[in-house]
């Protein structure tokens, strides 16, 4: 390449040679100096006094790389450069000002004709003198440790709408201030207003809203025994108590624990000694993480037998939780014999009523009882199966009823004592009135969780008179829902003809 004289002008070419000869193709080059930069949007601010406020310029007409510069005789007012074309001017005007006050800030594209000099543009920025908070409205405390929030405002008096958990204590004024050490069993998120109130005694009220998060190690809660027959699907749900549960995010593999409580990850659970065809996993179908770990599978006939499965537990906030789950994988051996107790898995079809007494641990899969059940102690499952007459359960007796099981006259719990702590009816189908009166037990009646569907169930829902909880969730009732006297009772999603008590709110 040359770079020749063209009609008087310097130019330069392009030499290209071989053993025929040589040719050069000539082009002139014309240089410009870059198009300058201008302040594009916006063009003006208005900042509140006495808070942080910021505002982010922009340039315009620039191809190469844009510089600021900044001029105030502001103090309280400075430009940060981001280095891509924009600035942030930011600043806290003090408490009590008002007015409007005039910047220079000049764009400057490299290269421009503008760079011999900056061209500042006057940037008007309004000060209004009202009252804002100033601190952050997300708050967080862990159960069991003593912790301190403050909410501060730019003026006015802070005052906070509602109840905080049990240990928490407000203090209002400016700042304002929560206090104090949660209670075990609070760990939750929790939403309320604030209010500020303009300290002239005008009647402006500002309303802001506060997450407060209570962080909870997890504990364990569901029963420490579980049972699978060979040969047909199982599940077992380990659930668990502590905040957070729920990732904030659909987690890729691979997994890790949190190392706390705010890195958006939930709980995480280890899982050791299942036999090799059962899985255990506590995501839900879009990828979440959940408290609830789900044990499932088909057991293998060789896999009969109990085994002690260790769970742990974490979320990040305090100690991480353990349970050795005795997990008893047995061999379907077909309907009892009349007269015999009820004590194994069976799958066939039993004529007569069944009893069910402490010590024995009775399951029908896939089979029928053609008659009635009555459970006195132990523990009785039905799963895909179904009972022609009543089942009535009373006592120190453990049960699960569902998926898929269908119960063709009455279902009685009734003074059912505190013996295990999760005691579900899923996804079944219940042709008589079903009957839940005083029990010291949490009883899931259907569930928000997929783990446990909710039920139809052909006549009236009466639950009255029970001090353990209950959960009634996403149940078509074809005619009363009742409930009354129930110590903790919680539920949504039902459909019923009627509605009575504290069921009112559980149907849309």
């Amino acid at each position: 390449m040359f770079c020749p004289i063209i009609n008087g002008k310097a130019g330069c070419g392009v030499v290209a040679s071989n053993f025929e000869g040589t040719v050069i193709q000539a082009f002139l080059i014309n240089l410009a100096p870059a198009p300058p930069a201008s302040l594009g949007l916006p063009t003006q601010a208005t900042f509140i006094a006495g808070a942080k406020n910021s505002v982010l310029l922009t340039s315009t007409g620039a191809i190469t790389r844009v510089a600021w510069k900044f001029r105030s005789g502001t103090p309280w007012l400075t430009l940060v450069d981001n280095g891509n074309g924009t600035a942030i001017l930011q600043g806290i005007p003090p408490a009590g000002t008002s007015g409007t006050f005039t910047t220079d800030v000049a764009p400057i594209a490299v290269g421009s004709t503008a760079s011999l000099g900056p061209v500042f543009s006057p940037f008007p920025v309004k000060v209004v003198n009202e009252p804002t908070f100033v601190s952050s409205n997300i708050a967080a405390f862990t159960v069991g440790a003593p912790g301190s929030f403050a909410i501060s405002a730019s003026e006015g008096n802070i005052a906070l709408v509602g109840t905080l958990p049990h240990g928490l204590s407000f203090a209002g004024g400016n700042p304002a201030r929560i206090t104090g050490t949660a209670a075990a069993g609070t760990g939750g998120q929790y939403q309320y207003d604030m209010t500020l109130t303009d300290p002239l005694g005008t009647p402006v009220t500002i309303y802001q809203s506060l997450k407060l998060n209570v962080y909870e190690a997890p504990t364990i809660i569901s029963p420490s025994k579980a049972t699978f027959p060979t040969g047909l699907p199982g599940s077992f749900a380990v659930t668990t108590t502590g905040f957070p549960g729920v990732s904030s995010q659909p987690l890729m593999p691979p997994l890790t624990p949190p190392t706390s409580p705010n890195q958006g990850k939930g709980m995480y659970f280890t899982v050791t000694g299942l036999p090799a065809s059962l899985r255990a996993s506590n995501l839900d179908p879009q990828g979440f993480a959940t408290g609830t770990l789900t044990i499932q599978g088909t057991s293998l006939p060789g896999e009969a037998c109990p085994r002690m499965v260790d769970i742990t537990a974490q979320n990040g906030a305090g100690t991480t939780a353990r349970q050795t789950l005795t997990l008893n994988i047995v061999g379907v051996t077909g309907p009892p014999p009349s007269g015999t107790k009820c004590d194994g898995a069976y799958n066939g079809v039993f004529e007569g009523n069944v009893t069910v007494a402490s010590g024995q641990n009775c399951m029908f899969v896939g089979g029928e009882i053609r008659g009635s059940v009555d459970v006195i102690g132990g523990d009785f499952t039905l799963s895909h199966a179904r009972v022609t007459g009543t089942v009535v359960i009373q006592g120190r007796s453990g049960f699960f009823i569902g998926p898929s099981s269908a119960i063709g006259g009455q279902l009685v719990i009734e003074n059912v004592s505190s013996r295990v702590l999760r005691n579900p009816l899923c996804a079944s189908t219940v042709a008589g009135d079903l009957l839940i009166s005083d029990n010291a037990i949490p009883i899931e009646i259907g569930s928000h969780q997929a783990s446990c569907a909710g039920n139809v169930f052909d006549r009236d829902v009466i639950i009255m008179n029970n001090t353990g909880s209950i959960q009634v969730y996403n149940n078509q009732i074809a005619r009363t829902l009742s409930c009354r006297n129930n110590l903790s009772i919680a539920g949504g999603g039902n459909t019923a003809v009627f509605r009575v008590n504290q069921c009112i709110p559980f149907v849309p």
